[in-house]
């Protein structure tokens, strides 16, 4: 060691050399809320023509059962509404995104392969609607349909080139299309049927590849018929067929014509139509940069001709988290530098210390740049913990040079060293057990490793860094600017001390120091597992919403938008009335049965006063349920599982949803511990037309009944006359749009369906006289879950509900269900949602339990004792008691960052203990028992006080709080700063009890003595 600091000035080269490297590249480190985290959840859309409850029996249950064979599936769930089916593939920790969704394509495209020709492609995606960047984009010089269509065809296809982007849409107002309708009685009088002309319109999807030529001068040259279309004079003269010599035409049989159909989803700001443009990033992609580079490509199209307001912009809040955060560690720092000049009144130290934390940061810096750590919420939080342990072993280092010079009156070289290597030992101890007890988390659950990864490296890279600074920078900073410089000595009465008489009362009554020590760890042990049943686990802990979405959930289908804005109407008003003040603005998304009122908030602050007032209106109504729940910007990419979910059992369907709709009902109105319920499939109908074949009309009017075709060609007629239905997309006017077939109609559809003529074996008849239309309700949802029809109330709970209140909302349900339910056993059981969470928990408590073992060891190679081993070990009791009751205190959960603030503490408290313990050996060498226990606490109280005081000043801004993230780092602020603070008092009130206690049969001799 004496040869290194030898060698003081390159070390303090080599030190400035590396903190330029470390500020240089602070400054191109990646910026996101949170680390990559992968589980996937892939999403599978399919839009059928067959209706719900057939699809799910022929195809749905084989589609879930195949999606959870694939590797590392957790669970399928689908859903089934007429016209749209959707599964849900979640995939476990640690899942590739684009693997993921690779093997969900394939087995959703062997499926599609044997559905009928006409059914649509299925569409594969990975979406994670916090990421979603939403603008509203408008204009002066175009109105709503001019811009919709500029901004789809130019600026559409520049975004999705963006590296990172998943996809991009902008709003539509009526879709155009191609719209060929059929004159049912141009069909009779040509005997053309339908299927002629859709067979004919199919043969010309796609031009014919007819095979290759082989050239010896231009070597192969592909042959094909050109097929396809490209203006609506090709389409009506497309020849049908040949009757007497003659070609029909289409235009002879039906009316070819641009249409529009009106867009089932509307955007709407402050009760006025927008234009609005979205865009998801990848799966992988650094959502900050995204964003980013999207603003930018999005602002510099509509210069010159319109504006962007932004709904949803990731970039914004991620830049003020990060400020906030980053403001929280630079006032730690403050903090922890006025710590050390209130105690040591010397501004050579201070400068020291003011040094140390900025280079330890730019170290740390290298190593996150070196292991593609991205500047974030954890890692920043990493540097706030471990900046406190920076100046821990810098003013241990400081201490010890100051007491030494103090000793000899002068500060030479060797004074310096032998100050220094008086103290390594402790300070590599103490650095050895605070990264230690982060190794067990490389085998924990994958949602820890996985969220945690980016804090730990930081926090150990730091922490390893503080040992080079205190042994090595910060001797040779004062062998650089202190050296020789003359120094007061001690006089006698600074030398002298005696042992306090409670601690020669302490050794004559050993029995006292055991009840003492007994009663402290009894109290700890109880106040440990009293807060642990008051506190709710998940994974971690969500910043407060800047938005809040209440969801407008319709009782009928097909509500016209004029009669949802009536419906919505009472329920906007209310929610403006109460919440004038803190809504900045209203967002309405509007599609075919739900609409999103999205509450713009003027500030995060208002988000709970916001969540309250809106728990206190009545939104009662019969025309539709409403809910509400935040929308966190940025949020870690995790799938949100309930707390709690009730499963109802039962054999019978319809009682199921009878029971569902109890369930939920109950589960609705107690506001107070429920912040979200969720009704799976739900209790809602759907009004329907069953068409059914009139047998004996069929038979009577047709001798010969009906072939399969015939068949076919009814139902085609069918189809065409409710709406016009797509065949494929062509590209006309240098455009793609749909051609849609229909079956001309002047009256209301019902009737219209009746009086449509057909010729069905030379016979004219209307289909008045082959089906008969009945009226019927069905459900509007089914709800599936590994391939098994299932019936669910999903719940969140609020944050400060406990397990002792889940339990009593269980019974009160079951209790108020046997009154409507009296006879026989409820079927309903109760599951655990959240498993993720759970599972998380107990791997960090099975972390903890491995530091707890490794750091024993640890101090067991140093110490060769059991006994004085156990006592560094009590103070990490100490510390988990105090950090226990804190995160009760201020009302936190028990999520994975306040867990990781008690791992922390385990090597932080045994710190204290190992310091006083070491002095403590020194000193009984040359003192009796009585003195060297006094002299140990005595000589390490001022150092220990100032060394916890700046780590726990370092904490105190993560526990104030400041910004949108200000939630995510306060558990774990509140853990490690209220931690430390029960076990120095603790260690520092204990430790002459237990030291007492375990040497009490050496000898003791009252007298005074030398320090």
């Amino acid at each position: 060691m004496s040869g290194l600091l030898a060698r003081y000035k390159f070390i303090f080269a080599v030190t400035v050399f590396l903190t330029i490297c470390g500020s240089y590249v602070a400054n191109k480190l990646p910026i996101s809320m949170y680390p990559t985290v992968n589980k996937p959840n892939v999403r599978v859309t399919l839009r059928p023509m067959q209706d719900a409850y057939g699809f799910y029996n022929q195809w749905g249950h084989k589609i879930e059962r195949s999606l959870k064979t694939i590797s590392n599936v957790v669970d399928v769930e689908g859903t089934y509404k007429q016209g749209l089916v959707r599964y849900s593939v979640n995939f476990d920790w640690q899942v590739d995104p684009e693997i993921a969704k690779r093997d969900v394509a394939a087995i959703a495209s062997f499926y599609h392969a044997q559905l009928p020709e006409h059914e649509p492609a299925p569409i594969v995606d990975i979406l994670d609607p916090s990421s979603e960047n939403y603008f509203i984009i408008y204009s002066d010089k175009f109105n709503n349909a001019e811009l919709s269509r500029l901004l789809d065809e130019q600026l559409v296809p520049m975004i999705n080139d963006m590296e990172g982007v998943a996809f991009s849409r902008v709003s539509k107002g009526n879709l155009p299309f191609v719209n060929i309708r059929l004159s049912p009685y141009k069909l009779i009088e040509y005997g053309i049927s339908a299927s002629d002309v859709i067979d004919t319109l199919n043969r010309h999807q796609y031009d014919l590849k007819l095979g290759e030529l082989h050239s010896k001068t231009q070597g192969k040259i592909s042959l094909k018929l050109n097929k396809s279309l490209s203006n609506l004079d090709e389409i009506k003269r497309i020849k049908v067929a040949t009757i007497a010599g003659s070609p029909v035409l289409i235009e002879h049989v039906a009316s070819v014509f641009f249409d529009k159909e009106p867009n089932r989803r509307h955007f709407l700001l402050d009760n006025k139509d927008v234009v609005t443009l979205a865009m998801w990033p990848k799966p992988n992609a650094n959502i900050y940069q995204v964003s980013k580079e999207f603003k930018r490509v999005v602002n510099e199209f509509v210069e010159g001709f319109g504006g962007v307001a932004a709904l949803n912009d990731p970039q914004r809040f991620i830049d003020k988290a990060i400020e906030s955060i980053l403001y929280a560690l630079l006032l730690g720092m403050a903090i922890s530098v006025f710590v050390v000049l209130v105690f040591y009144r010397k501004l050579s130290s201070t400068l020291i210390i003011c040094i140390s934390m900025p280079i330890s940061l730019a170290l740390g810096i290298l190593i996150m740049r070196a292991s593609g750590v991205s500047i974030n919420l954890l890692s920043l939080g990493g540097m706030s913990i471990s900046i406190g342990l920076v100046v821990d072993n810098v003013i241990i280092v400081l201490d010890r040079i100051e007491r030494a010079r103090k000793q000899s009156g002068l500060l030479s070289f060797s004074v310096i060293v032998e100050a220094v290597r008086d103290v390594t030992s402790p300070i590599m101890v103490s650095t050895i057990t605070s990264v230690l007890v982060f190794l067990p988390l490389a085998f924990s659950h994958p949602a820890v490793s996985s969220i945690l990864r980016d804090i730990v490296l930081v926090s150990s890279s730091i922490i390893i860094s503080s040992l080079f600074i205190s042994i090595f920078l910060t001797p040779s900073i004062y062998m650089l600017f202190c050296k020789n410089r003359p120094a007061r000595k001690m006089n006698t009465k600074e030398k002298e001390s005696t042992a306090p008489k409670y601690i020669v009362f302490l050794h004559r009554h050993v029995w006292l120091s055991a009840v003492v020590c007994l009663s402290v760890i009894s109290v700890s042990i109880y106040l440990i597992a009293d807060a642990k049943g008051k506190l709710k686990t998940e994974i971690i802990a969500e910043p407060k919403a800047e938005i809040i979405d209440v969801a407008i959930d319709f009782n009928e289908v097909g509500v016209s938008k004029i009669r949802k804005l009536e419906i919505i109407k009472p329920i906007y008003d209310k929610i403006k009335s109460e919440l004038d003040s803190e809504v900045n603005y209203v967002y309405m998304d509007m599609r075919d049965n739900i609409v999103f009122l999205s509450l713009f908030l003027n500030s995060y602050k208002q988000f709970e006063t916001s969540m309250d007032k809106l728990s206190k209106i009545d939104f009662s109504n019969e025309y539709s349920d409403v809910s509400y729940s935040p929308f966190v910007t940025a949020a870690l990419n995790v799938k949100s599982n309930p707390d709690l979910i009730v499963k109802v059992l039962g054999k019978y369907p319809e009682q199921n949803r009878l029971i569902l709709k109890e369930v939920y009902k109950i589960s609705k109105s107690d506001k107070g511990l429920i912040k979200k319920v969720k009704n799976i499939p739900g209790d809602r109908k759907s009004k329907s037309l069953v068409v059914n074949y009139n047998e004996l009309a069929i038979n009577n009017l047709l001798e010969s009944g009906l072939s399969d075709d015939k068949f076919k060609e009814i139902e085609n007629y069918i189809e065409y006359s409710s709406e016009p239905r797509k065949l494929y997309n062509l590209k006309l006017q240098d455009q793609e749009l749909p051609l849609k077939l229909s079956v001309d109609k002047n009256k209301d559809q019902i009737s219209h369906i009746y009086e449509v003529p057909l010729v069905i074996n030379d016979h004219a008849v209307y289909l008045n006289d082959l089906i008969t239309l009945t009226n019927q309700q069905e459900w509007r949802q089914y709800y599936s879950r590994n391939g098994e029809l299932s019936y669910q109330v999903n719940i969140w709970f609020n944050p400060s509900v406990n397990k002792k209140q889940i339990e009593a909302f269980k019974d009160r349900l079951k209790a108020v269900l046997r009154e409507h339910y009296p006879d026989g056993v409820l079927p309903i059981a109760f599951e655990k949602g959240s498993e993720d969470s759970t599972l998380a928990v107990i791997s960090l408590v099975e972390s903890l339990i491995l530091s707890f073992a490794l750091v024993f060891m640890v101090i067991m190679a140093v110490f060769h004792s059991y006994s004085r081993t156990l006592i560094c070990c009590l103070s990490i009791l100490f510390s988990i008691s105090g950090a226990m009751v804190a995160l009760v205190y201020f009302d936190c959960s028990l999520s994975v960052n306040a867990l990781l603030g008690v791992l922390i503490l385990v090597g932080l408290s045994v710190n204290n203990s190992i310091l006083i313990l070491d002095q403590y050996i020194k000193f009984k060498s040359v003192l009796d028992l009585s003195s060297a226990i006094y002299m140990s606490v005595k000589v390490r109280l001022k150092s220990l006080a100032v060394t916890n005081l700046t780590t726990v000043g370092g904490m105190v801004p993560l526990i104030i709080g400041f910004g949108p993230g200000e939630d995510i780092l306060r558990p774990l602020g509140v853990s490690v700063a209220f931690g430390l603070i029960s076990t120095t008092i603790f260690t520092i009130f204990t430790m002459p009890f237990l030291l007492t206690f375990i040497d009490r049969k050496e000898p003791f001799v009252r007298e005074e003595v030398a320090f």
